[in-house]
């Protein structure tokens, strides 16, 4: 089993692609294996299913979905392994076996997006055993490692000796102009190819762009309250990720989880207040309106991108666990959709002796 889900060198995968062709196509001459340590003809097509794989924790997915998109639009959605690209192909009892084939044997270049988070997720744990089986056999190329922070994948035998694209401080697009780099030269071509080039786009791809793809993008994961201050500041953006012209109809916070904290900082004098977009408090409602009593109508341009910054409040020895949500009009197709960024954490501490005496009584 573990034979056929992970061949052990290159020619035996290509020979078994050239009897395939051979009898799908017999009028065609018999292929010949291809040398593992060739250089690869650029004149040649991809015999491989997909042009970039992605890999990522659940916590980067608004970043990556980005990503994806932009990749698609070069190459188009069935041949980019993203999850939402795939989900029919996807709902399948042995997932589990068949995503880690996928890879494995069918992806010409594998894109891994490390956070803190990633070690720790079951799926990333799948792929990346496929992932690693490739880099032990000196497959070296095929696989690009990225990162947010100094995260590392020491426990999984990658070490701090290791390249690594930084992801802090870049956008999505140029993340994926350094990926269509990475393809390139790994196929000998000019690094700029895939930038200049234009790929024909799958129908599926232009149905799907018929309807705007709108991304919210967090610019931290985590934010601790300023002792200079009485709210966080949380910054993100939204995209619009397609041709069509939407609008903002509905922002909220969603809170997710309250877990008490005893962390103790009293306000002290600090940097000035920044100022902010928009300015919420979080109460006991765990939906909190963003837009309540803003006039300012939000309408996002083809691939135009609004950034924001929110002053947010909230209570005393807290850590707060919540995502933001958007409800998005696309105002050429007359449909409305829902989109959601992945989970942030706002750190309160206590900064009063009420606050210690209401978490001794066991109140919120």
């Amino acid at each position: 089993m573990l034979g056929e889900l992970f061949p052990t060198d290159k020619n035996e995968l290509r020979v078994g692609d050239a009897i395939s062709n051979q009898l799908d196509n017999p009028s065609l001459p018999a292929a010949k294996p291809t040398d593992p340590l060739a250089v690869p003809d650029a004149s040649k097509p991809p015999a491989k299913r997909f042009r970039v794989a992605l890999t990522f924790a659940g916590e980067k997915r608004a970043f990556v979905a980005e990503i994806a998109s932009m990749l698609a639009k070069r190459f188009g959605e069935d041949k980019i392994l993203y999850d939402k690209y795939h989900e029919a192909e996807f709902a399948r009892r042995n997932l589990g076996v068949h995503l880690p084939n996928l890879y494995h044997n069918n992806s010409d270049l594998i894109v891994v997006v490390i956070c803190r988070d990633y070690v720790e997720k079951e799926w990333c744990g799948l792929e990346w055993n496929a992932i690693h089986d490739l880099l032990k056999k000196n497959k070296d190329d095929y696989v690009m490692l990225c990162r947010f922070g100094d995260a590392t994948l020491d426990n999984l035998g990658i070490y701090s000796t290791a390249g690594f694209l930084d992801l802090d401080g870049k956008t999505p697009k140029l993340a994926a102009t350094r990926i269509l780099e990475r393809l390139a030269l790994n196929e000998g071509k000019p690094k700029k190819y895939y930038l200049k080039a234009k790929v024909a786009v799958s129908k599926l791809q232009t149905d799907r762009q018929a309807e705007a793809t709108v991304a919210i993008h967090v610019l931290s994961a985590k934010s601790r309250l300023p002792h200079w201050s009485d709210a966080a500041q949380v910054k993100f953006s939204i995209t619009n990720l397609t041709e069509n012209t939407a609008k903002l109809a509905r922002l909220e916070l969603q809170v997710l989880k309250r877990t008490p904290i005893q962390d103790v900082a009293f306000r002290k004098a600090g940097a000035p207040v920044s100022e902010f977009q928009l300015k919420a408090s979080i109460g006991d409602e765990d939906n909190v309106d963003l837009l309540k009593d803003l006039d300012t109508q939000f309408v996002l341009g083809p691939g135009s991108s609004d950034a924001f910054n929110l002053a947010l409040r909230g209570p005393e020895g807290f850590l707060i666990e919540c995502r933001l949500c958007a409800r998005i009009d696309d105002l050429v197709t007359k449909r409305e959709f829902e989109v959601a960024s992945d989970t942030l954490a706002v750190e309160y501490p206590i900064r009063s002796l009420a606050a210690i005496l209401r978490q001794k009584r066991g109140e919120q």
